[in-house]
């Protein structure tokens, strides 16, 4: 499927087979260092009962020693003149789907990828489309206007890689 209109591009089966392959394989291991985050949202309600993971790839610099892995098997596949942030998402499963508090990566205009990992009842929401997570689907928009995320109820967790660039 490919879907375009002002606000975002979807494509799905962004990557070759072994690109998106190898991604999985590194990402979703056992081995793979997580990092705990206590609240996604700064609602109170909300953040009492959500948290999730994260890996941080790149912010003004590589911040893990997975950066060249990462800029091989992904990033060599974008138009990329800038890079501000990349960033690998875990949220656990919960029983029921949750809606993050809606949100924006950075305040100015830039561009935005947020590519799933694995397939899920979880989503992501730009104005008032929602954007299913599909394994190797590729969703470029403009991460300085309102978004939001969510968990998933049908698997393990929701796996997603969000990069903000120029």
């Amino acid at each position: 499927m490919e879907y375009y209109n002002k606000e975002m591009k979807v494509i799905d089966n962004f990557l070759p087979k072994d690109s998106f392959n190898d991604l999985t394989k590194l990402i979703m291991d056992n081995y793979f260092p997580w990092y705990f985050n206590f609240f996604i949202s700064s609602n109170k309600e909300i953040k009492e009962k959500n948290c999730y993971f994260n890996h941080l790839i790149y912010e003004s610099g590589p911040k893990s020693s997975h950066f060249e892995f990462i800029k091989n098997k992904l990033l060599s596949y974008m138009d990329i003149t800038h890079l501000i942030r990349v960033k690998i998402n875990c949220y656990p499963r919960l029983e029921k789907i949750t809606k993050h508090e809606p949100h924006v990566d950075y305040d100015f205009p830039h561009k935005g990828l947020i590519f799933s990992l694995n397939t899920c009842d979880g989503f992501t929401i730009i104005g008032n489309k929602k954007i299913s997570s599909v394994e190797n689907r590729a969703l470029f928009f403009d991460p300085s206007k309102p978004h939001c995320s969510t968990n998933c109820s049908n698997a393990k967790a929701r796996f997603n890689i969000n990069i903000n660039y120029h």
